[in-house]
């Protein structure tokens, strides 16, 4: 068998891009990760691509079963099923050591909207800073990586984000 598993997508415009990334993921007849990057030239999108797969080979991978990974003094996660299903997308992800949930804040009112997931930065150390989002409730959340610069962390950051994408 083989089968694409990750598809890299670039472009000049967002739009097609996006479009690009929303037919492969309707298309795909076995799981895969879409990964986009920003509009950029063939040039750009090559260098990169290549820094990209080559920091990936780089990093160690972890084998703890997901749902060891969510762990941490609040064990409180917002939006209910859709929210640990967000947490659980996360934890496949073999470059994800652990996953810390953490403080609880309300920002005020917000008219739904549903339960959003994304991941904002990296640090310096390569662990990462997650939002989970539940109408006007949001929750921060940290990811600790197998990254050992911000580099790799940006790399991990790319998976996670290509992850999400193609799961919702």
């Amino acid at each position: 068998e083989r089968r694409v598993r990750e598809v890299y997508i670039s472009g000049l415009s967002f739009d097609k891009i996006k479009w690009t990334t929303e037919m492969i993921k309707r298309c795909a007849l076995s799981p895969i990760n879409v990964y986009m990057t920003n509009p950029s030239s063939l040039d750009e999108f090559t260098q990169s691509l290549k820094s990209f797969v080559t920091t990936k080979g780089k990093l160690s991978k972890v084998d703890i079963k997901p749902e060891d990974k969510i762990q941490g003094a609040h064990s409180t996660i917002i939006g209910g099923r859709e929210g640990r299903e967000y947490l659980q997308i996360v934890a496949k992800c073999e470059y994800v050591k652990k996953i810390v949930p953490g403080v609880i804040e309300a920002k005020g009112t917000a008219l739904g909207g549903g339960v959003r997931f994304k991941v904002t930065r990296c640090d310096d150390k390569g662990n990462i800073r997650g939002l989970l989002i539940d109408g006007a409730t949001v929750q921060e959340i940290h990811i600790i990586t197998t990254a050992r610069n911000k580099e790799e962390g940006e790399v991990v950051l790319k998976i996670l984000k290509g992850m999400i994408t193609s799961s919702s």
